[in-house]
């Protein structure tokens, strides 16, 4: 059974890059689970003003000529609910992955937390073609994103090794074939870990 919940929040802000942002109203959508747990998979977004700005400041809203209706799924959080639960890390495409970071990582946590940041730059180094393709301007703020998830793999390979970080890269990877690219890449991955490793320590000598 979905259930909608409105929250009648206005998408209020300056965007960045520094832009006017589409305002209106939001809803959460939830589905409910057995046990009466409310497990949010979707965003709705009724989008029918625009913020006006003068001098840098938001001053208020102004109608748009148009209104926009736009739902934004968590696909493994719609996986999870057709599975009858609110965990994501049970689904058979990261549990196998969760529980072989265990066997270098004790704590469970921990773990969970490494698997995620795991993926993270496994997706986005394939998808951008390296580190290297994170470099410039335009890409400073995504390139700081996916530093954060960085400083937390990059110290486990310098711990286990490469070989390690290579079998849960391959296992990511094995576990969802229906992403070849991953399966391509993932040697890839333990050179920009390592450009990573290295530009970082750059800058804590100064050298950067």
């Amino acid at each position: 059974m979905f259930r909608e919940h409105t929250n009648e929040t206005y998408l209020l802000h300056l965007g960045r890059p520094y832009r006017g942002h589409h305002a209106g109203y939001r809803n959460d959508i939830f589905y409910m689970l057995d046990g009466g747990t409310a497990f949010e998979i979707a965003t709705l977004n009724f989008i029918t003003h625009q913020t006006a700005i003068e001098g840098g400041r938001i001053t208020g809203i102004k109608p748009l000529p148009f209104s926009l209706r736009e739902t934004a799924f968590g696909l493994e959080r719609l996986l999870a609910a057709g599975q009858g639960t609110a965990n994501l890390y049970e689904l058979p495409h990261i549990n196998p992955l969760v529980k072989a970071a265990e066997e270098g990582i004790s704590n469970p946590v921990n773990a969970m937390a490494f698997a995620d940041a795991l993926r993270v730059v496994h997706y986005v180094m394939v998808d951008t073609g390296g580190y290297d393709g994170l470099r410039g301007h335009n890409l400073r703020a995504h390139r700081q994103e996916v530093n954060r998830f960085m400083r937390i793999v990059e110290p486990g390979m310098a711990e286990f090794g490469k070989g390690w970080l290579g079998d849960l890269l391959k296992l990511n990877a094995d576990l969802q074939p229906w992403y070849p690219q991953l399966q391509q890449g993932w040697q890839g991955v333990i050179e920009d870990v390592e450009v990573y490793g290295r530009r970082r320590q750059q800058v804590t000598d100064g050298k950067l």
